[in-house]
């Protein structure tokens, strides 16, 4: 209990605004509506600000989308509390500020971080947000009662990391739910806010000035006398954000760019508030399907945890939740569907079907006793004599992620999240000597390849470490179709800027898992080919 109450103080002095206007909406909403019921219900104050009412929502059209689709693509997962951008305020950072944005277009600002509008034939979204991304209410939870205030914030959603897209041969955009995003640079559009908030121009006139254009774009009258109190304080909370030291870690470290997260290290520098011991536990984003634990009782590239729960309350801090702000229901959907109802994507382009059956005799014999093998007919993994599937092996792969979970790291998150009721006492293990021997179901889609994504494509990575690409290109959404990843020797097109991704730094490194190396250029071919409909 005194450990609950100290952290209650803490909170309590990092959102100081927070409980005088939620105690007020408590006794209004108590005395208001009269319902047993009432603490059931979301509680959210209103201030009463007009341009809150001019923020356009998103609309269906075309095709309906079962509605677990939508939670996944639009519901918002808690991460506004603690790392959401005012909606105003995100959507006139292009205007204020386009140097940041790479000189794209207004209509294409967002594209500098890999953060793409449209695409998703049953939805538009006047508001300009990009998928992977939500505008929701900041709200805080409790045992029975959920508080708020209406103030839209952005901020990443599931989607906002597991979903992404090709190009099909018709050079259309191709949405793939539960594929890891390997075209957003989600560091690099956090680091950008921070940096902005710093500059001389974020000023509280140059704000409003520029939201009144926005919402004079709109046909909306400019902000009011007390909206521009509301953003004054805004403002000068935005300013001390950009101050905030809690994520000066990241500056120390290789950029991760697009397709990759340093969530571990998210927590443990800033939610944990451990002492900067220089670790990098940069990661590739890891797809979402077959999550079951018949397919993967341990979860993360290094298997330190076999609590599901734990995986999906510890990515929305991770990205910027608290343990008060985590929205449980829509979690909770989302890790029911993608445990057993989200199935991997099939391979899209064409296939040389001539070559399977060679190309399973090779798999089967090199690849099935780590890695099992999937079979899309029943959606089913077998297990071959021997087999080490699912279990940690060193295979001489970068060894800097696996280094940064020490016991040290996973007793600190184990205690955190069992104080605040969000997992269990013990849901998290140190990291192990190696990573985790998983399914290869969907792996086509899960480009670029090892924990670290620096391995461009599959045929790259039957070849020895000294014959991969050193330095290649991420964030392209264009696929090669022979080698199986995205084309990653292109460094630009159409104005985008693509991230020159450098295997001899540290985290990066593309060393190890040397199996197939040593097979025939007609082996590799047919193994590839086997793989692709995995």
């Amino acid at each position: 209990m005194r450990t609950l109450v100290r952290w209650a103080a803490r909170l309590v002095l990092r959102f100081a605004w927070l409980p005088p206007i939620l105690l007020f909406g408590f006794f209004v909403g108590y005395t208001a509506l009269g319902n047993p019921r009432f603490p059931c219900r979301p509680i959210l104050v209103d201030v009463g600000l007009p341009s809150e009412k001019a923020i356009p929502p998103d609309v269906a059209v075309g095709p309906s989308q079962p509605a677990i689709v939508r939670t996944f693509r639009y519901a918002p997962t808690g991460t506004e509390l603690g790392s959401g951008v005012p909606y105003w305020i995100f959507r006139v950072l292009p205007r204020l500020f386009p140097d940041e944005f790479g000189g794209l277009p207004p209509e294409r600002a967002w594209e500098r971080f890999g953060l793409f509008t449209g695409g998703d034939p049953a939805t538009l979204r006047p508001s300009g947000l990009p998928r992977g991304m939500v505008a929701a209410d900041s709200e805080v939870q409790l045992p029975g009662l959920r508080f708020g205030l209406r103030l839209k914030r952005v901020a990443f959603n599931c989607a906002g990391c597991h979903q992404s897209e090709y190009l099909d041969d018709a050079g259309q955009r191709v949405l793939v739910d539960g594929m890891p995003n390997h075209v957003a640079d989600t560091q690099g559009y956090k680091r950008m806010v921070r940096r902005v908030a710093r500059r001389p121009e974020f000023t509280f006139d140059n704000v409003v000035a520029a939201i009144d254009a926005e919402l004079a774009q709109l046909g909306r009258p400019p902000l009011d006398t007390t909206e521009r109190l509301v953003y004054r304080y805004i403002v000068g909370r935005f300013q001390e954000a950009g101050r905030d030291p809690a994520d000066a870690w990241m500056e120390s470290r290789p950029p991760n760019g697009p397709g990759r997260i340093d969530a571990f290290g998210a927590v443990k520098y800033g939610t944990l508030g451990a002492a900067d011991d220089h670790d990098n536990s940069t990661v590739d984003l890891p797809s979402l399907w077959n999550q079951d634990a018949s397919f993967r009782p341990w979860h993360h590239w290094d298997g330190n945890t076999a609590d599901s729960r734990a995986r999906n309350y510890g990515s929305v801090v991770g990205v910027g939740g608290t343990a008060m702000s985590v929205r449980g229901g829509n979690v909770d959907r989302v890790a029911a569907w993608i445990e057993r109802e989200l199935p991997p994507p099939r391979f899209p382009f064409r296939r040389a079907t001539s070559r399977v059956a060679d190309g399973e005799q090779v798999y089967r014999a090199r690849c099935a006793a780590c890695h099992g093998v999937y079979h899309r007919d029943g959606n089913r993994l077998e297990t071959v004599a021997g087999s080490q599937l699912m279990q940690i092996l060193e295979v001489g792969t970068d060894p800097r992620r696996r280094e940064a979970f020490g016991p040290a790291t996973a007793q600190l998150l184990d205690r955190w999240g069992f104080e605040r009721g969000i997992w269990a006492r013990d849901a998290f293990r140190p990291a192990g000597a190696g990573y985790l021997a998983a399914p290869l179901d969907g792996i086509w889609a899960r480009a670029p390849y090892l924990h670290n994504g620096s391995v461009p494509t599959l045929r790259d990575l039957l070849e020895p470490p000294e014959h991969r690409p050193q330095v290649f290109y991420r964030g392209y959404d264009v696929f090669d179709q022979d080698k199986v990843g995205f084309v990653s020797h292109v460094p630009d097109e159409h104005g985008r800027t693509f991230f020159q991704f450098d295997t001899r730094l540290p985290g990066n490194g593309n060393g190890g898992h040397l199996y197939g190396t040593d097979l025939s250029a007609e082996q590799k071919k047919a193994l590839v080919e086997y793989m692709k409909q995995l």
